[in-house]
């Protein structure tokens, strides 16, 4: 099933076809075709040619057209939220050895693809790095480990996290560590899907995208979060009652470092976004901010406030919620260990595309 889904995603060819005088079905077209099912790329129609490469995207390569005007001159189009289609390019990408960070770093200059504002593409790049990583080490079971796929993320500096207590709690039940609280939640993505509604990203919708093996890029403007993993707690017992998430907030400004900004944490009030409806007893969450322009790579784990276990009043305040707050500094090696020799170059130069202030560091 694989192989076939693989050749109606490439025009009819089992492989990227390097040596062919083909106009219709080129090696750039197949490329990105892999990548659409996978990431929510979108085309800066100010480009002349964005019409024909949606066009032929839609003719060969399985892309939806959703709008056409009379003649067909204009065309709006999205790539369906299709598990097996996703996984066919993963293979393929994997099998080929292809990286997709420097596919689209090689495309995006040429084919009017938009690449971001904030950092939100390479994000969902290297989570899904990570998550394929895991993938071929699991024998490619489909869902995994909450706690495996941070460590393959985030590599030694994830091992320190998985031990702290919460940064907020707002149960006795809760007052654990990482990986006791999250030691049989799992997750299943093979894509990412775009939303244009903030009210999706609520556990009574989450829970859906699960089912379809979805990662969550919030709508546009959507305040405090960007990305949204959705997490089955209890392993593969999957209501919205056992859904929870791991919420992130991504910047690419040089304003935000090393230093943990609580403020960013606050804007992710599980709450406040409609993660869990009011009056719900929440889930533990767990919530991250990549500062990728930072200069200084390093991981830090945002402690709550210190706990005693007398017994006075201010000792026995609970939070709204429990979450772990994980703050990431920096596009590096060091801190995402997933990112290879080769990679390193590519992640930055996007990185750069969407602001054009930073300079790019050479890898030392």
């Amino acid at each position: 099933m694989l192989n076939f889904t693989t050749e109606k995603l490439l025009g009819g060819h089992s492989h990227i076809e390097t040596n062919t005088s083909d106009t219709l079905i080129t090696p750039t077209d197949q490329s990105i075709a892999c990548l659409s099912v996978r990431f929510p790329l979108e085309f800066d129609f100010s480009n002349p040619n964005a019409q024909i490469l949606v066009r032929k995207q839609i003719e060969h390569h399985m892309r939806l057209c959703t709008i056409a005007s009379s003649g067909f001159d204009t065309l709006f189009s999205t790539v369906g939220s299709e598990p097996l289609l996703a996984e066919a390019a993963s293979h393929f990408m994997t099998e080929s050895e292809t990286s997709p960070i420097r596919e689209l770093s090689r495309h995006l200059d040429k084919n009017c693809i938009n690449h971001g504002k904030r950092g939100e593409l390479v994000a969902v790049l290297l989570i899904m790095q990570a998550r394929d990583a895991l993938s071929r080490r699991s024998m490619g079971e489909r869902s995994v480990n909450v706690c495996q796929f941070l460590e393959t993320l985030l590599g030694p500096s994830f091992v320190h996290t998985a031990m702290t207590s919460p940064s907020k709690v707002h149960s006795e039940d809760y007052k654990k560590s990482l990986a006791d609280n999250f030691n049989d939640a799992r997750i299943w993505f093979n894509h990412v899907l775009k939303i244009r509604k903030t009210k999706l990203i609520n556990v009574q919708h989450l829970w859906k995208f699960l089912t379809r093996g979805a990662m969550i890029l919030c709508a546009n403007n959507q305040p405090g979060v960007d990305i949204v993993i959705p997490v089955c707690l209890t392993g593969n017992l999957l209501s919205p009652l056992t859904t929870t998430a791991i919420i992130i907030q991504v910047k690419n400004s040089s304003t935000f470092g090393e230093r943990i900004r609580g403020y960013l944490f606050d804007a992710m009030d599980p709450f406040e976004i409609n993660l869990f409806d009011k009056g719900m007893d929440p889930r533990p969450i767990i919530r991250m901010v990549f500062a990728l322009a930072s200069e200084v790579d390093v991981v830090k784990y945002a402690d709550g406030p210190p706990r005693t276990t007398r017994t006075t009043q201010s000792s026995q305040k609970l939070d709204k919620y429990t979450s772990y707050d994980i703050w990431c500094a920096g596009i590096s090696q060091k801190i995402f260990p997933v990112i290879r020799d080769n990679e390193v170059t590519p992640y930055r130069q996007i990185l750069h595309l969407e602001n054009p202030h930073l300079l790019i560091r050479v890898n030392k």
